[in-house]
């Protein structure tokens, strides 16, 4: 639910740069939407993929007690985690393709991975809270 919440996010992001860009430039609205479409369902593939090989196991790992499941500093670790993944991504393109432009390619994919992986992990410990760390006084309840 949480991948999805980012999901969302990041489509949301994508209509507002979207909208800014076609305001400021010749692009017809019906471009903009076709555009948007495709980068929808691309964009919830990549999450997908995203959250199989990097949300998943994280989420599994950490414990529920960590602070890492704290809203101030869960949504740090996924914006971290997302741009990792990003300048993973951006360099394995790099070193096959030979160049890429900074513009048009890292900054936007910086910005959709952020938003992603920040929302994603916000709302992850938002939907399902906090337990209690453990007494050590009293290691067994009946006692």
């Amino acid at each position: 639910m949480a991948m999805a919440i980012g999901w969302a996010a990041c489509n949301v992001t994508a209509w507002i740069v979207s909208g800014f860009y076609a305001a400021f430039t010749s692009t017809t609205m019906l471009t903009a939407f076709w555009t948007l479409g495709i980068f929808a369902i691309a964009s919830g593939i990549v999450i997908a993929g995203a959250w199989l090989l990097i949300f998943l196991p994280v989420d599994l790992i950490v414990a529920d007690t960590s602070h890492l499941r704290k809203p101030a500093t869960a949504w740090v670790a996924g914006m971290a985690a997302a741009i990792t993944f990003t300048i993973i991504h951006l360099g394995t393109v790099l070193a096959l393709n030979g160049s890429f432009n900074f513009i048009e390619v890292l900054l936007p994919e910086l910005l959709f991975t952020g938003v992603t992986g920040s929302v994603a992990a916000y709302a992850r410990c938002r939907l399902e809270p906090r337990k209690p760390p453990p007494c050590h006084d009293h290691p067994h309840p009946l006692l």
